[in-house]
């Protein structure tokens, strides 16, 4: 954000400008043969680099987190690098170039810092809190599927757990097992088996340990029910289904639990957003 920002846009436009101008008449812009080439295969490199990564995603479909751009930033660095050293043929420009890099090191310097001392999970931190509390007759359930993986590294205890939904393999993640759910026909009965679970685990006078948020719902608000997959305009939206499998769960909860309380992890260090997670108790039944 910021600065950084500006300074990566300033690059692209310059590198383009440049690839522009090495296509001009030699009484116009004084550039060698060489430095010509380069700022030329430079723009081309970018501009169809950039088209390229963005047919990509698109086809991808995925929803982007910042990480996947590096890769194009990779591509847009060593080009601009490139192309921007045809005008540094001599010292004053190369004094230039220089200090905007140093603007750019001192500007992602303290978002730099600040990352470096973010935790990326809190789930070591419940995992402990639950090997110590959770008893063997508990059920502990992970409100998202993907965070099984952490979960599953940590977690060490007695108290029998599963994902929402729950699948086999925790050691990476797999989507292709949450397929048996999507295209369920009765996709109020996938989740059956799970519910009953959790019902007979707080009929017996023991607790559910929730790891992460369920979509709780509002007063007279009802669960999302969606057709199966991928017969209707939804299609593969895996977080239209996610939402919709936290909701029945939430509503079963809320209709029948009568106690929750979170529980506080707390920690000496900020934590990073994609997997900040609370922890609560939900006891009783009625």
């Amino acid at each position: 954000g910021g600065i950084p920002l500006w300074i990566w846009m300033g690059a692209f436009v310059a590198v383009l400008a440049l690839g522009v101008a090495s296509l001009l008449p030699k009484t116009m812009v004084k550039m060698t043969e060489e430095q010509r080439d380069i700022a030329l295969f430079s723009a081309v490199a970018l501009i169809i680099g950039a088209g390229a990564y963005y047919v990509f995603l698109v086809r991808l479909s995925y929803v982007t987190e910042p990480w996947y751009y590096l890769a194009f930033m990779a591509l847009f660095a060593a080009a601009a690098d490139a192309g921007i050293s045809v005008m540094t043929d001599r010292d004053f420009r190369r004094v230039i170039r220089l200090v905007l890099v140093a603007g750019l090191l001192a500007a992602t310097f303290t978002p730099v810092l600040r990352k470096t001392l973010t935790r990326m999970t809190s789930v070591d931190l419940i995992a402990a809190e639950l090997n110590q509390h959770a008893d063997k007759e508990d059920f502990v359930l992970v409100a998202l599927w993907h965070d099984g993986v952490s979960f599953n590294r940590y977690y060490k205890g007695a108290a029998h757990w599963e994902t929402l939904p729950p699948i086999s393999d925790h050691r990476f993640h797999r989507p292709d097992l949450l397929l048996p759910y999507m295209t369920a026909p009765n996709q109020q009965d996938a989740l059956e088996p799970l519910l009953e679970q959790l019902g007979q685990t707080l009929k017996q006078g023991h607790r559910i340990w929730l790891v992460g948020s369920l979509d709780f719902l509002r007063p007279g608000d009802a669960p999302l029910i969606l057709p199966p997959a991928p017969t209707s305009s939804i299609g593969w939206q895996l977080g239209l289904y996610e939402r919709a499998w936290s909701t029945q769960t939430a509503y079963f909860l809320q209709s029948n639990a009568i106690h929750t309380d979170q529980i506080p992890v707390p920690t000496a260090h900020a934590v990073s957003e994609y997997e900040n997670l609370p922890l609560i108790a939900i006891s009783g039944w009625h």
